[in-house]
């Protein structure tokens, strides 16, 4: 059984002063474009570039203009997996500092996320969740101090 841990990112805005990221922000995006799938892919795919055009014609995020490194998934995972790998190791798409960029924006931000070392790093709230019932809420020290929560919650 999978259980979903949830981090609830951001609350105030510290500004990104003195957190290195490269000039533009690399946005990592995989929709279905091809096959089957493209009836929804296309259409999702035109959104989002929608958004990323309006975020850069206001300034950006902290004066970092948005680029999209847009892949296929095919709606197949392992294409979307293959896809997302090259997006972090040829694309040079850095989620992890990304999402920290935009938490420290102002944004708030919920992520699904399985590796509980991100959701600590990020996170300024967390939830764990099971069959969508919440089963623990605190903060990400919290969670990190109680060993028998991430025993009963996080551990195969």
């Amino acid at each position: 059984m999978k259980r979903y841990l949830a981090g609830a990112v951001a609350l105030a805005a510290m500004g990104a002063g003195s957190f290195a990221v490269a000039e533009d922000i690399k946005i990592g995006v995989l929709y279905p474009t091809s096959g089957g799938g493209a009836i929804y892919g296309g259409p999702a795919m035109v959104g989002h570039n929608l958004a990323v055009d309006e975020i850069n014609a206001a300034g950006g995020i902290n004066g970092h203009k948005l680029v999209t490194v847009a892949r296929d998934s095919k709606l197949n995972p392992a294409a979307a997996a293959s896809a997302a790998k090259e997006m972090v190791t040829k694309d040079g798409v850095n989620v992890r500092d990304q999402v920290k960029l935009l938490k420290e924006s102002g944004l708030t931000i919920i992520l699904a996320e399985q590796n509980l070392s991100f959701i600590l790093y990020l996170s300024d709230t967390v939830h764990i969740l099971e069959k969508g019932e919440v089963k623990w809420s605190g903060t990400g020290a919290a969670l990190k101090a109680d060993k028998s929560i991430v025993e009963q919650y996080l551990t195969v």
